[in-house]
């Protein structure tokens, strides 16, 4: 395990937002009304503002609940999740406009092409740092209770009124339950995702009017055990202990992301608009019901992506974003599980 000092892990929460913080609150607070209100029909450029705001503004909140945060661990590190972020998003835009086609831009004719190109490029930079950063802060704020300590209160309710809780307890007593699941990490394991992830890309070069949704899950399949087999940090070590922690932290960060990226784009203009055949009803903002649950996957797909681009090119065993915190510690800590 790297040594704490190395991560300049601070020694106590914070428990006053952090300047950056302040820096992102008022972004939000000077280019959200922006968006929405004004009245050129040019507000697409808000969305750097907004997308960096957030970003921000989630790193501080982090500091607060953790005592320590992505971009206070190392900036040269949360630049990088900002450049991996551009290529990793455009993949999947690149997969849209060819294959599935299921968004496109009302608007748009406000804008050439390049100065649309660049803003979405600049907005999109932070995506990585908006999902790990919520990841993290979600498990700054909900990891607070030990899986012994959940256990024992399941225990006590169970037959009554069985899982249902508040807050904490709904997130984390998940996580803890996950805990029966230890899939093995076998070599047929790893084909077996792949193969799955390989078939389902399939389906939507052959028939994306009918696997659309197969996008958003293919790549994670075929990636996360090129990860594992590469001897890279994989979510498969994790969720092999029974610990899946990382998994649904992850893939709620993706949701948080999400859900402001749909609320951004409501009053827009130029925004996206949504074709999904089948299930084009229930929707929150422009945006179906069922879609959200897209984000959570697009969360794990990222950071898969994001373990395998640092694989590559720095190391096997990065320890920058672990969405966990050892309970018992005044320090939020990185846990890397054994290779």
């Amino acid at each position: 395990m790297l040594a704490l000092d190395r991560l300049r892990y601070r020694d106590a929460r914070r428990t006053t937002l952090a300047l950056h913080g302040w820096i992102g609150l008022t972004l939000l607070a000077i280019f959200w009304p922006l968006n929405w209100l004004a009245g050129d029909g040019r507000t697409y450029w808000c969305y750097v503002p907004l997308w960096w705001g957030l970003a921000l503004t989630i790193d501080a909140l982090c500091l607060c609940s953790r005592g320590t945060s992505l971009l206070t661990r190392d900036w040269r590190k949360y630049l990088g999740l900002a450049g991996i972020s551009i290529p990793a998003w455009w993949m999947f835009e690149a997969l849209n406009n060819v294959l599935a086609q299921n968004w496109y831009f009302v608007g748009g004719h406000l804008f050439t092409d390049m100065p649309l190109g660049i803003l979405g490029t600049l907005a999109l930079s932070a995506l990585m740092p908006v999902m790990f950063g919520s990841a993290e802060w979600i498990a700054g704020r909900w990891a607070n209770k030990s899986c012994g300590e959940r256990s024992r209160t399941i225990a006590a309710t169970h037959g009554k009124v069985g899982l249902r809780r508040l807050g904490s307890d709904r997130v984390g007593g998940l996580c803890c339950e996950l805990q029966r699941f230890q899939p093995p990490v076998l070599r047929r394991t790893r084909l077996l995702m792949f193969a799955i992830g390989a078939i389902l890309l399939t389906f939507v070069i052959l028939v994306p009017r009918y696997a659309y949704a197969f996008i958003w899950l293919a790549l994670f399949l075929m990636i996360e055990p090129i990860n594992d087999w590469r001897g890279y940090s994989s979510l498969l070590r994790w969720t092999a202990r029974g610990d899946w922690r990382p998994v649904v932290y992850i893939a709620l960060g993706g949701l948080v992301a999400g859900f402001f990226s749909e609320l951004w784009n409501w009053q827009s203009n130029p925004k996206w608009m949504y074709d999904v055949p089948w299930f084009n009803f229930g929707h929150i903002f422009e945006l179906p019901l069922l879609g959200y649950f897209v984000f959570l996957s697009v969360g794990l797909e990222l950071h898969a992506v994001y373990r395998l681009v640092m694989g590559l090119v720095a190391s096997k065993d990065v320890k920058y974003v672990y969405p966990t915190c050892d309970e018992g510690v005044k320090y939020a800590t990185i846990i890397q599980p054994s290779q």
